[in-house]
């Protein structure tokens, strides 16, 4: 680096701090390097010059900890490195997304995605508009800035977000705006789509300047998130907990516990079908659904629950001879 600032912020306004988060960094990536150069030895590991560059940056990645400043800016400057340089598909492990490579490191997908809106698209529009990113950062805090991020990255890149409270919450911010432009102007419009983008936004940074955490987000979300319900079902010693969540929800849950649990997602695109079949006096439940669906259904019950898995070849006939020799608590029948 030959100038003084990572991702092209200066790391402090002052330039001893500064110097100690440069000198941080290269020792950040000599450990890296040292360390990946030992796991390859000590498990004679047969990766190319390309493939070893790649594995230092994912174990500098790992090294950096935190949410302060000087740590957003360094995981910053690796994760546009990531992009850049294509690591993903250099690394040893072929990863086809950033979420894969942070699961397969022991990273947070939150953070990494936290940290990668900040780095390429908020930091760089605020200093644009004349902002001092390193004394912005200490005015309002992390904290703030991850309630805020979603809904400044929607009003600056203007694509419209997965979360239906940030949608809620860009267009109540946008109207306010060209409500009050037009009430002082006499019902006259004098603002432009960009010139409301950008007042809406140095709204928000000024609110998250000067407005306690739990009134800000009163200010962006009105509605607050609905509180998640959960269903606990016992295991012998051990409990499965089961929830349904929402966008939203699921946001505020990892935020909350990400760091504590590994939440683990299944997508299905229909719910499996399922029957009450009474055959010989007993009542079975017969399930039929993806090899992924059932998986997951094991994966809640079985423990609890005995599960016969049938073909769906003759099943009727599997049916029968089950339920005449024992009492079948559940049957899964393949899709």
């Amino acid at each position: 680096m030959t100038d003084m600032s990572i991702v092209g912020v200066a790391p402090s306004t002052h330039l001893t701090v500064t110097s100690g988060i440069f000198d941080l960094d290269q020792k950040l990536r000599q450990a890296a390097r040292e360390s990946v150069l030992q796991d390859i030895a000590a498990n004679s590991l047969d990766v190319t010059a390309t493939e070893i560059e790649a594995m230092v940056v994912v174990r500098e990645l790992q090294m950096v900890n935190g949410l302060d400043f000087a740590a957003v800016l360094l995981r910053g400057e690796r994760l546009l490195r990531i992009r850049r340089e294509n690591i993903l598909s250099r690394h040893p492990g072929q990863y086809a997304t950033l979420d894969a490579l942070a699961d397969d490191n022991g990273l947070s997908r939150t953070e990494l995605h936290f940290t990668l809106d900040l780095v390429d698209v908020l930091f760089p529009y605020l200093t644009a508009h004349g902002y001092n990113i390193a004394l912005l950062w200490e005015e309002v805090g992390s904290s703030k800035f991850r309630d805020l991020m979603p809904i400044l990255k929607m009003l600056i890149t203007g694509e419209a977000s997965t979360r239906p409270s940030v949608v809620q919450a860009v267009e109540a911010l946008t109207d306010e705006a060209v409500t009050t432009d037009r009430n002082t102007h006499n019902g006259e419009a004098t603002l432009t789509v960009d010139e409301i983008r950008d007042l809406v936004v140095r709204q928000l940074v000024e609110d998250g300047r000067s407005l306690p955490v739990r009134e800000l987000r009163r200010r962006i979300n009105p509605n607050p998130t609905p509180t998640i319900g959960a269903s606990i079902i016992r295991s012998g010693a051990g409990m499965a907990v089961t929830m349904q969540v929402d966008q939203d929800q699921l946001v505020m849950l990892n935020r909350l516990v990400g760091h504590h649990v590994e939440l683990v997602s299944s997508e299905t695109t229909a719910p499996a079908e399922a029957a009450l079949i009474p055959v010989n006096g007993h009542k079975i439940l017969a399930i039929k659904g993806t090899t992924e669906q059932l998986g997951l259904i094991k994966s809640l019950l079985g423990a609890t629950v005995e599960i016969t898995e049938l073909t769906t070849v003759n099943v009727q006939d599997q049916l029968l001879r089950s339920a005449a020799t024992r009492d079948l608590a559940g049957l899964l029948i393949a899709g």
